[in-house]
């Protein structure tokens, strides 16, 4: 091989190690330590079993995105509320949550990967309201309520938390909707908001689907969802390597897989 060849294959090698590393730098990354995650308790179909043997559609893809990483994970023995498990991330005293939205407070202290999926959110009303509110838009059903549940620490997307902070303290936060539940039928507040599928189900659930309903146009996409990790307990390298992993899956077909699996059982088709 003469020496113009030579030269001419190495510069191509070294200018394709550079543009590897300048487009993809997920491409190099690696994971070497075991994750925990807050384990949020039963959220079906996101979150189901228990914390030392979890299923449902968020563990799925976080089990093959850690896979996929290189790192290993496992779940806190005890049931976190959600806005104890976004503070101990910030204190970086746990490393990762699942189902989590992107918040500019939230990024200041957590890592985003790219999304896995998106949410909805709709107001619960008491059946005998039905009626009554069912044609009334967003903005005017903030307005007529005399109080709205919500639970701590969630992020509704910014219609509905830009909605919630022109209440005030008529919105009224809990640590779980099935306090939410309690406080409308005993007409202590006038609705709720919910996620769905997870909230609809609830109420079938607890069998009060006779007396608690879902008002239709209501229903709002709060935007996309991301795994979250600490940056106070991890590096950028380690969140590299959970891109990656994500990438991956949604490369080679494991997360087609996963999101068929729970189409199939749930009927929901869009997640």
């Amino acid at each position: 091989m003469h020496w113009d060849t030579i030269k001419k294959s190495i510069g191509l090698f070294c200018a394709f190690i550079a543009l590897a590393a300048s487009y993809s730098p997920m491409l190099f990354a690696q994971c070497n330590k075991e994750l925990i995650n807050g384990w949020g308790g039963e959220w079906e179909p996101f979150l189901m079993g228990t914390s030392d043997k979890p299923g449902g559609l968020d563990i799925d893809i976080l089990d093959a995105v850690i896979s996929a990483s290189g790192c290993s994970w496992k779940n806190t023995p005890l049931e976190l509320p959600w806005a104890r498990h976004l503070g101990l991330i910030k204190l970086g005293q746990l490393d990762i949550a699942t189902a989590a939205s992107w918040t500019e407070e939230r990024a200041a202290y957590a890592y985003f990967t790219k999304p896995y999926r998106s949410e909805y959110a709709a107001l619960f009303v008491r059946k005998q309201d039905l009626e009554k509110y069912s044609p009334l838009p967003l903005q005017e059903l903030f307005r007529k309520f005399h109080g709205i549940g919500v639970e701590q620490g969630n992020s509704y997307g910014k219609v509905m938390d830009t909605l919630l902070a022109s209440i005030g303290d008529q919105a009224q936060k809990v640590n779980s909707n099935k306090q939410n539940v309690r406080k409308l039928l005993e007409k202590r507040i006038d609705g709720y908001l919910g996620f769905l599928p997870y909230d609809a189900m609830l109420i079938k659930k607890m069998k009060l689907a006779g007396k608690i309903e879902m008002l239709p146009l209501s229903v709002t996409r709060t935007g996309d969802i991301h795994i979250m990790l600490s940056k106070k307990a991890n590096s950028e390298a380690i969140f590299q390597a959970l891109e990656s992993g994500l990438a991956k899956i949604k490369s080679n077909g494991r997360y087609e897989r996963i999101i068929k699996k729970y189409s199939d059982k749930y009927g929901v088709s869009h997640w």
